[in-house]
């Protein structure tokens, strides 16, 4: 079992998507991984900003997109990788879109 000690600190502590180093990915090399890893992280500090902009806690976020508040945490953390179905939930609930772009 795992303490908060060993854990690795996500979006939260770099600030932008750019400062976060490797995501759940330690070590990837692929360009693919490391453009998900990328916008994981953006998706993360973004949804976190929204949500702390509203003076919402994790558990209201949750509530209104009807996840759970482990699932906003994982997200918001960088620990976890949600589906689409639940990401388009969260991004819905704080009135955001979702779009794809070419690099």
């Amino acid at each position: 079992m795992s303490t908060s000690s060993s854990r690795r600190p996500g979006p939260a502590s770099f600030g932008p998507a750019d400062n976060w180093p490797e995501g759940p990915f330690p070590g990837a090399k692929d360009p693919a991984t490391r453009r998900a890893v990328h916008a994981a992280a953006f998706i993360a500090t973004e949804v976190r900003r929204e949500r702390s902009a509203r003076y919402w806690s994790q558990e209201r976020l949750a509530d209104e997109a009807g996840v759970s508040r482990t699932t906003v945490t994982r997200l918001e953390a960088g620990t976890g990788w949600v589906d689409l179905f639940v990401l388009i939930r969260i991004t819905a609930a704080l009135d955001l879109d979702v779009s794809i772009n070419k690099p």
